[in-house]
Parts: structure tokens; C-alpha cells; sequence
């Protein structure tokens, strides 16, 4: 059976049957890089690659290929944008600041924060018009919720990544989108 393999700079390599291998940019280029005297890869060159008729097969099978990697590339960006929207879109400067300030707030509710840990909630509580107390069980509290949101949509991304690599037709595929869209919509509703 042909495969077509993905890398991270974009490039496709779909090896037919009959050991042909094309290699591509896009999968709906089909392309072959150029390469110079020496065989080596000329880095954005490219030639068309002529001589090889695809087969049927070789078709249904690089289109279910090139389904499962847009696929999981989809998933992957909607499981990126929902952790985002958990954060309330905070930059990530905010983010930076999140582990110094539940490592405080926990200190800090054990009762063994250092001077500075405790001057860094005070400057902030009294901003906010909250006892340090306060703010370090706000700061706990959404940090727990944010961590039980993140497991819950790992756990949902990489089942549907699961899924999508051993889906036999592209059918299946839309099949387990709509599942993992499902899923993330009830993860939102109840976050």
C-alpha cells in the first residue's frame, strides 16, 4: 500500500507500489526537488515530477494520507485555540508570571511563604482590595479549574489523533471530527 509521509518543514514523500518515490511540497503539487550535480537538495527548487502516472490506488490512498495529516493539523489548531480561550487569551508574558504566583499562592496558604512571596501577593491584593489570603485561594482555584480543563482537552485531542491515524476511509475521518468537535463544545459549555 503507498504511504505518504509528513515533516515539519511541510514536505511530503509518498512512496508508491512499485518503490516510486515522489516527493512534494504540497500534496497537490507534486513535485521533486531539484537537486545539483551532487545530488543534494537545492533548497527551494523544485522540478515536476512527469514521469510518474499515479494509479488509482495510488490516488484514494494519498488522499486518505493527505485527509489524516490536514486532519490532525485542524485538531491540533482548534485544541491550541481552546486552550487559549481557558486562559482568557492572556499573553504569554502573563502566562510567564502564572507558576511564580501559584508557587506563592500555595506558600502562602501552607503558611511558609518567603518575605518576597508574600510582598508580590500584597502589592496585588491591594490593587485588587482582597487579603493576601484571598488572592492566594483565587489564584489555587483557577489553577486547579485550568488544569482540569487542560487534561480533560489533551485526553480529547489525542483520542481523536488516535483515531484519525487509524481511520481506514475519509468518511471515518469526518466521523471523528465531528465526535472531537462535540466533545470540545461540551468541555466549553461546562468550563
Amino acid at each position: 500500500m503507498p504511504t505518504l509521509t509528513y515533516d515539519a518543514d511541510n514536505y511530503f514523500t509518498l512512496q508508491c507500489d512499485d518503490g516510486t518515490v515522489i516527493s512534494c511540497m504540497t500534496p497537490d503539487m507534486l513535485q521533486e526537488p531539484a537537486r545539483n550535480d551532487a545530488g543534494e537538495i537545492i533548497k527551494n527548487s523544485y522540478k515536476l515530477e512527469a514521469e510518474k502516472v499515479l494509479s488509482k490506488k495510488d490516488i484514494v490512498s494519498l488522499s486518505l494520507a493527505m485527509a489524516k495529516i490536514i486532519t490532525s493539523q485542524r485538531i491540533n489548531a482548534e485544541h491550541a485555540r481552546i486552550l487559549r480561550l481557558a486562559t482568557g487569551n492572556a499573553t504569554i508574558e502573563e502566562r510567564d508570571t502564572w507558576t511564580t504566583k501559584a508557587q506563592a499562592a500555595q506558600a502562602v496558604l501552607a503558611d511558609n511563604a518567603s518575605d518576597e512571596q508574600k510582598n508580590m501577593l500584597a502589592l496585588e491584593a491591594t490593587v485588587t482590595g482582597e487579603t493576601v489570603e484571598e488572592l492566594a485561594t483565587t489564584i489555587i482555584d483557577r489553577l486547579h479549574q485550568y488544569e482540569k480543563f487542560i487534561g480533560h482537552a489533551a485526553g480529547i485531542k489525542r483520542k481523536a489523533i488516535d483515531d484519525i491515524k487509524t481511520a481506514a476511509k475519509e468518511d471515518d475521518i469526518e466521523k471523528i471530527v465531528t465526535a472531537f468537535n462535540q466533545k470540545i463544545e461540551e468541555l466549553l459549555t461546562h468550563a
